[in-house]
């Protein structure tokens, strides 16, 4: 007989441990479950300039250009444009000068679906009149179900922080600029002092979808106000879950780069379940070996079982 119990026990205990890890697995799959992209938003731009204001009067926004745009289905992906040079000009003042640009933006719809959106400025400061000189400024982000990432490289980089100085006063831009580098300075106009600070590596989120400029000039007074911005990239999916046959165990946001994923089984209530399960055959399981340690440690005592 007590070979018996001990065999119902241990099957038992077997066949809980099976159903827990069958549940568990049945629990975990639709939340591990890859997303697929139902939209996107993508877009590059050269250069622009916004909200200028001197004592010159108000510039009218230049720009942006040369600049693409995805389709929120993405179907006129890709999309490229190239400019041969670029210029802002405020009253006297140069404020931003180049050669060459080229923007492009990529995108696709389903479960490898992703946008990749880029701008590179050759030659800033080609009129050899404005704080920031640069090889090249360049931007570029990738976005998909998993998340958005984004960069910028400065190559040959450096601002004239003092123009009053003899030499001028100047700060290398690094090459790989960690998000959101700044760095200010001022210019001299006559007897005035005007301020001003660049944002090199500029990222910013809104509603999922990641915007990054390669350079952001922010024009701060008192003399003059306002900003221009030159290499930026835009990307961002939203997506829908692909768990299941069917719609019930998903919801998307059309806001965000990623929607939150509800699993049809209830993977909270799985997990739950299967650990008790887990907890029970574990349990029989050291009660089938129980009556034996019992009867070894009544031998030992001199006493048989009772």
């Amino acid at each position: 007989m007590a070979h018996l119990r001990r065999f119902v026990l241990l099957a038992w205990g077997a066949a809980a441990l099976s159903a827990s890890g069958l549940l568990f697995a049945i629990g975990a799959g639709p939340a591990s479950a890859a997303g697929s992209v139902a939209s996107v938003t993508g877009s590059a731009f050269g250069f622009g300039s916004f909200s200028i204001v001197g004592p010159f009067g108000a510039l009218k926004n230049v720009g942006p250009t040369p600049a693409v745009t995805l389709a929120s289905n993405a179907s006129n992906s890709p999309q490229s444009g190239t400019a041969a040079s670029g210029s802002i000009i405020a009253g006297p003042a140069d404020l931003f000068s180049s050669g060459a640009i080229t923007v492009q933006t990529a995108g696709s719809l389903g479960a490898a679906g992703s946008v990749s959106s880029s701008s590179d400025v050759k030659t800033l400061n080609t009129t050899g009149n404005e704080p920031l000189t640069a090889a090249d400024a360049a931007s570029s982000c990738k976005a998909t179900t998993s998340g958005n990432t984004g960069s910028a490289t400065i190559t040959g980089g450096s601002v004239v922080t003092d123009d009053s100085t003899n030499p001028p006063t100047t700060a290398t831009v690094p090459a790989n600029p960690a998000p959101n580098t700044s760095i200010a300075g001022v210019v001299h106009v006559g007897a005035a002092v005007d301020h001003f600070h660049y944002v090199f590596n500029e990222q910013s989120t809104s509603g999922g979808v990641l915007t990054v400029n390669a350079v952001h000039e922010y024009l701060d007074g008192p003399l003059t106000s306002g900003s221009w911005i030159a290499g930026q990239a835009v990307c961002g999916v939203n997506s829908s879950s692909t768990a299941g046959s069917g719609s019930s165990g998903s919801s998307s946001s059309s806001s965000g780069v990623k929607s939150a994923t509800v699993p049809a089984t209830g993977s909270a209530g799985g997990t739950v379940l299967s650990s008790v399960l887990l907890i029970v055959g574990l349990g029989l399981i050291s009660a089938a070996f129980l009556p034996r340690r019992r009867t070894q440690r009544q031998q030992r005592q001199g006493r048989g079982p009772s």
